[in-house]
């Protein structure tokens, strides 16, 4: 059964000096292919005047010409023609050189004396697909550097396992203040801030799968400015996933806005309650004080001239009035704003605790942080305290546990703060219009605006837990307030 013959049209130029040999190989090409567009050059001069004047499918060179042979021959039609297949066809048979012609882009090596009409054939047919295949590996590599070099946003590729850069584009150069020289010298680490190195190869050694990653971190430029960027990358090639491309999207602007944002929502808030905390004590609970004072006179009358029932009532009414007065000291006294920078966070929750325990209260707190003498940025210290206070609160109202824990932690990156009690536990709907989501929810809105993470988890009967994690920004360092150094925490 004879096969037939490809209709494709293929356009083929032979350079073959060698009448007898060009004859051969035209008479093997109409054995396979039915009508093939066919062009003869008997030297080199031909046939680049025919390269530049018509466009081919593949090329079927003589390695021995006339005015040019062998591997110079080789060189010059490569350096003409790069994204059309040659096919050798040569009288000698001679390993070394058919190797090495590989590098110039020769896509076969075919021997004459052992050519037929099918090895030819598919040879033309393999090297004119795989041509395609490379013709598109280029276009995509192609795309793929456009889009790295003409990213408005810094790019680069790097080697996680040593850190160090392998191209970085023309925006990232410009972004950081390095040359391209200079980028190809540096490691991951030279734009970190020295206090962030640890951090960086914790979470490189961390990471190490072939996921896409997205994470805030700080950057330093060469000018020794710290900014805070969102960076993504991925893996750049299957084989190698230790080769990550990364996108670095410098959101210091946007960070710092929000951070203003939030400092104005705070000192506003804080102006409010210190006039309702104002309000309350020198208004409310001196009226309710007077109240007190004026029933207690009740107490001058001689017993027997009341009876038991008004008795009653009048010490009932005296407890409710001392109840009131207690509560409403108590709220101002939250109200008002907590003296941090004398005290610090760890100072300030301290005493809330002690001023709770010496009230009686059921519940035992444990609290720990590592603080030490360092101070949170101002924005985030307050809120913060404001949400431990909150949940403090919580606890004491509505957990009845036994036991509850406080725990901050600090590094140079974030400020984690975890509030854990064993009590009766809820149901979270955030979607819920009672006071206890709406507080929660509420809180969880303020975390998220400086970019942190708030996370509750409650099981009726199992106690709850609350675990919140703010990245400290753009801030270039934690301070150490020195009022603070020497002094004792209360409690």
């Amino acid at each position: 059964m004879t096969l037939a013959k490809d209709r494709n049209d293929y356009k083929i130029l032979i350079v073959e000096d060698n009448p007898g040999d060009s004859l051969i190989i035209t008479e093997y090409l109409e054995d396979e292919i039915s009508n093939p567009n066919i062009t003869n050059a008997n030297n080199y001069a031909a046939a680049k005047k025919k390269l530049g004047e018509e466009r081919f499918d593949v090329i079927l060179l003589d390695l021995t010409l006339p005015d040019m042979r062998g591997e110079a021959l080789v060189k010059d039609i490569s350096n003409i023609i790069v994204d059309i297949p040659i096919i050798i066809l040569t009288g000698y048979q001679d390993v070394s050189f058919s190797v090495r012609s590989m590098s110039y882009g020769i896509a076969d090596y075919l021997i004459k004396d052992s050519l037929n009409s099918m090895i030819l054939y598919k040879s033309i047919l393999y090297s004119i697909e795989r041509n395609k295949q490379l013709l598109q590996i280029k276009e995509s590599n192609k795309r793929y550097s456009d889009l790295f070099q003409f990213s408005p946003q810094p790019m680069w590729v790097m080697d996680r396992v040593n850190m160090k850069f392998l191209n970085v584009n023309e925006a990232a150069c410009e972004h950081y203040g390095y040359t391209y020289e200079e980028f190809m010298n540096l490691s991951l680490l030279d734009i970190r801030p020295e206090e962030d190195h640890k951090h960086i190869i914790d979470y490189i050694e961390l990471n190490n799968d072939t996921l896409p990653h997205k994470a805030i971190f700080r950057h330093k430029k060469k000018s020794g400015e710290i900014i805070l960027v969102e960076v993504s990358s991925k893996i750049l090639n299957k084989d190698n996933p230790n080769i990550r491309i990364v996108l670095s999207k410098d959101i210091t602007s946007e960070h710092n806005a929000q951070e203003d944002l939030l400092d104005i929502s705070i000192k506003a808030e804080n102006r409010e309650r210190a006039r309702i905390a104002s309000s309350l004590h020198d208004g409310l609970q001196q009226t309710l004080l007077a109240a007190y004072l004026h029933v207690q006179t009740f107490q001058k009358y001689p017993p027997q001239q009341v009876d038991n029932k008004h008795m009653t009532r009048y010490m009932d009414g005296l407890s409710i009035l001392q109840e009131s007065i207690q509560q409403t000291r108590s709220l101002a006294h939250e109200l008002i704003p907590p003296p941090l920078e004398n005290l610090g966070i760890g100072g300030a929750i301290q005493e809330i605790i002690k001023r709770y325990e010496n009230s009686g209260g059921p519940v035992s707190f444990d609290y720990h942080d590592n603080l030490e003498d360092h101070s949170l940025p101002e924005n985030v210290e307050l809120l913060i305290f404001r949400i431990i206070q909150e949940m403090i609160n919580n606890i004491i109202k509505h957990s009845e546990a036994q036991e509850a824990s406080i725990e901050i932690n600090l590094n140079t990156q974030e400020v984690k703060a975890i509030i854990l009690d064993d009590g009766v536990g809820f149901e979270y709907d955030p979607e819920e219009n009672d006071n206890r989501a709406f507080g929660l929810q509420s809180i969880a809105t303020k975390v998220q605006s400086l970019k942190g993470t708030f996370t509750l988890k409650s099981v009726p009967g199992k106690g709850t837990s609350v675990k919140i994690s703010i990245p400290l920004g753009s801030y270039t360092k934690i301070r150490k307030p020195s009022n603070r150094s020497n002094m004792e925490l209360p409690g």
